[in-house]
């Protein structure tokens, strides 16, 4: 354990970050970037300290201003003495370098950090008092933490135009079209705009209405692009993947299921296979997942791999590692988790929920807003809800037959309404419309086995 007592610094780059603002006054590329406790040596976290203390005040930075402020603090000893800032200012050569040795300083204190991480997740295993997966959890926060700036200071409203002008002129270059990810409907585009990264998104649905085929088809759809995590709480790896590979091949999901395949199925069944394994999709089936263990896996797959869209089925199955006495501020307490997990991650985050029985004890069976089971804050903390109905569940007669109608309950940033997808029931297939609402859809010559109008 000695080796760890050696922890990394340089005295030389933190002598060249004070000298450097003493010699220009200047501390306005620093702000954000350090702070007293990322300087090792102890007089410098107190020189630090000082400056900082006079740049928020508005002060005067220089030589003389700082040693008579340490001096009004009793401080001046314990930064070096008058003859240390002197010698501090006297060796700098050149002032542009500031942030270079600032990022020498950074970059030393988050190894520091990192051990620091370590030797706590080291205490805590000997300790045997917690179990392996929440010592694992609480490590990949930390480490995160530390390699994440999350802390994000003020800007001005010209700076947040200038950046939204970029976005718009990025926007108008592409016609004026969706400006997040296409979710491979053009009509649900039209109304979505695609998924926006931050967004928090709900897909609802009372069961045997095809949400979990809905959640693969999107991820399947976004996948070619964009990197997709699927959480599957309830539903193994390999029935997830059966699923799959029927929509994208085209073939009876129970025939795949079985391997009840003739030799042409079987061909196209490897096809489609290859073309699924390309993809950007990583998937996850364990069952018994806390929201914080979700978080802490989502943080180390975009820091390792890259991630866009997280998809989770479905909400209710999500543990909290809190005790709660009520199933509602449970379920609250997990869609607040996943909003922020969405905000911190800058990332989509989608997942699936349950309803109540309340739409089968209406004359119309659509469901609505208030249906949401468990927990009134999903409506809240949702930037889009999407209701899923099938008429002819109800309504075996009706002329809706296999066509779902995505409601959209809830939209933060755009239209709520209705639009139409054909439901292949048979191959787990969600599809554009042809011609209104007619099903009207062929295979393209295309290789990645979508389908179109």
């Amino acid at each position: 354990m000695d080796i760890l007592k050696a922890m990394p610094s340089s005295k030389e780059a933190e002598q060249a970050v004070l000298g450097c603002i003493l010699e220009s006054g200047n501390m306005d590329e620093l702000v954000g970037l350090l702070d007293k406790n990322d300087f090792y040596v102890t007089s410098h976290k107190t020189i630090f300290s000082c400056l900082t203390s006079m740049y928020k005040k508005d002060k005067s930075i220089d030589i003389i201003t700082v040693i008579e402020n340490l001096k009004s603090k009793d401080m001046l000893d314990s930064a070096g003495g008058a003859s240390y800032l002197v010698a501090l200012k006297g060796g700098i050569i050149n002032t542009r370098n500031l942030i270079h040795y600032a990022e020498i300083v950074k970059d030393k204190s988050s190894k520091r950090k990192f051990i620091l991480s370590a030797q706590e997740m080291l205490k805590e295993a000997y300790e045997d008092k917690l179990e392996v997966k929440d010592i694992i959890s609480k490590a990949e926060e930390s480490m995160f933490n530390i390699v994440s700036n999350k802390s994000k200071d003020f800007v001005t409203i010209g700076e947040c135009i200038e950046g939204a002008l970029k976005n718009i002129e990025k926007n108008y270059l592409k016609g004026g079209g969706i400006v997040g990810i296409s979710t491979g409907y053009k009509n649900l585009d039209r109304c979505t705009s695609g998924l926006q990264r931050s967004d928090f998104i709900v897909i609802a649905a009372r069961p045997s209405m095809g949400k979990t085929a809905f959640a693969i088809n999107l991820a399947n759809n976004i996948a070619h692009e964009s990197k997709v995590a699927i959480f599957s709480l309830e539903m193994s790896e390999e029935q997830l993947s059966y699923r799959l590979q029927a929509s994208e091949a085209l073939l009876e999901f129970s025939r795949v299921n079985k391997g009840a395949m003739n030799d042409d199925e079987w061909v196209e069944l490897t096809k489609a296979s290859a073309r699924l394994a390309g993809k950007n999709i990583k998937i996850n089936d364990s069952g018994e997942l806390d929201v914080s263990e979700i978080k802490a896996k989502c943080k180390r797959l975009k820091l390792k791999q890259g991630l866009d869209v997280v998809i989770i089925d479905y909400l209710q199955c999500i543990k909290l590692n809190e005790k709660v006495y009520l199933r509602e501020q449970e379920v609250s307490k997990i869609s607040a988790a996943l909003k922020n997990m969405a905000k911190e991650l800058d990332i989509t985050v989608v997942a699936l929920s349950q309803l109540s029985r309340a739409p089968e004890k209406r004359a119309d069976h659509r469901p609505q807003l208030g249906d949401l089971r468990d927990s009134g804050s999903i409506e809240q903390d949702a930037d889009i809800i999407m209701l899923l109905y099938r008429d002819e569940y109800y309504h075996p007669d009706t002329e809706d037959k296999n066509i779902t109608e995505v409601i959209i309950g809830k939209n933060r940033n755009g239209q709520v309404g209705t639009t139409k997808l054909a439901w292949l029931g048979q191959y787990q297939k969600f599809a554009e419309l042809n011609g209104g609402d007619k099903i009207g859809i062929n295979r393209t010559s295309s290789t990645n086995g979508k389908w179109m109008n």
